[in-house]
């Protein structure tokens, strides 16, 4: 089945992301964010993106990789079709806050052996327990997975693959 990666905003996500495809294998699409080719950060708008990627997969079901701003778009786009398996990766606290209405549904209603979050200890942009307790309040039933690290770097490739083959 196809791995749809949502990567983080910054440019330097990039990398991160053909890494994922290069360690997951062939059946992956790396979806670039608009402003990753203009150099305008403003021109990242949120359902321009959520229309590119499904216009990107059309109708197919996928597995989903979301990293920081792509897990906001990965849980709105949980609205407009169903992903197979999704792994949320380095939620933002800020964005999670503002956007708290489409994490909590669709967290609250994707089947929990088929999604987990990744969050970093002490990411800067959302620390492990402020991402569980944000989470827990929703569906205490999902699995974190915390990681002792203290930057917004995602390098879990074998357990990304791992998560995806496992049968649910």
């Amino acid at each position: 089945m196809q791995i749809l990666v949502l990567p983080g905003f910054s440019l330097a996500n990039k990398d991160w992301a053909y890494e994922a495809k290069k360690q997951l294998g062939n059946e992956v699409l790396v979806h670039e964010w608009k402003h990753w080719q203009t150099g305008n950060d403003s021109d990242f708008k949120m359902s321009q993106e959520i229309a590119s990627v499904l216009a990107e997969i059309g109708s197919q079901k996928v597995n989903v990789l979301a990293k920081s701003i792509g897990t906001c778009v990965a849980v709105q786009m949980l609205a407009k079709w169903q992903a197979e398996k999704v792994i949320l990766c380095g939620i933002p606290t800020g964005i999670f806050e503002k956007n708290e209405g489409y994490y909590e549904e669709a967290l609250a209603n994707f089947p929990v052996e088929k999604i987990v979050i990744f969050q970093n200890e002490n990411d800067p942009f959302g620390k492990y327990l402020e991402i569980k307790d944000l989470v827990t309040k929703i569906n205490s039933q999902i699995k974190i997975v915390k990681s002792p690290r203290a930057d917004h770097n995602y390098p879990y490739f074998a357990d990304f693959k791992e998560f995806f083959q496992k049968e649910s």
